[in-house]
C-alpha cells in the first residue's frame, strides 16, 4: 500500500476528549489493522502524523488482556514506535486512525469537458493518489 493513498481520521466525535477502547473499536469503519506492514514504511509517513498516535484497530491477545497496537513518534528515537495499550484504557483526541483516502465525489468521473458523469466507482485514482468512495 502506498502511504499518499492513506489519510489519518480522528475516531472522536467534535465535543469528545475521550472515549473508551470498546467505543474506538466499533468506530474503526475501514482503519487498517495491519501495523507490520505499516512499520515497514514508517520512513515515508508524513511529518504531520507524528502529532498523533496512530491506533490499529485489531484486537490481540485472549478476552483477559484484549489490546491494540499503536505507533507514537519517538523524539528521542527519531522513529515511530512500536506499543501495545490495553483496550481497557481511553483514547484520546491526539489518537487517529490510518485509512485509504476517500474520494471527493459521491461519485462519477470527469469528462473529457470537466463535467461530471454519472458513474459508480469504487476507488478514482487521481495523479497517483487512489481516492475511496465513502
Amino acid at each position: 500500500m502506498n502511504i499518499k493513498d492513506l489519510e489519518l481520521v480522528s475516531f472522536l466525535k467534535d465535543h469528545e476528549n475521550y472515549i473508551s477502547g470498546d467505543e474506538m473499536l466499533k468506530r474503526a469503519g475501514n482503519a487498517l489493522t495491519n501495523y507490520e506492514e505499516m512499520l515497514k514504511q514508517q520512513d515515508k509517513f508524513p511529518k504531520e502524523w507524528r502529532e498523533y498516535y496512530i491506533v490499529f484497530p485489531k484486537l490481540l491477545g485472549d478476552y483477559r488482556y484484549r489490546r491494540v497496537a499503536y505507533f507514537n513518534w519517538g523524539d528521542r528515537a527519531s522513529e515511530w514506535v512500536l506499543f501495545f495499550c490495553y483496550v481497557d484504557s481511553v483514547f484520546g483526541r491526539r489518537g487517529r486512525f490510518v485509512r485509504p483516502r476517500e474520494l471527493p465525489l459521491d461519485s462519477g468521473t470527469l469528462g473529457a469537458s470537466g463535467s461530471l458523469v454519472s458513474w459508480p466507482l469504487d476507488e478514482l485514482i487521481i495523479n497517483g493518489v487512489t481516492y475511496i468512495k465513502k
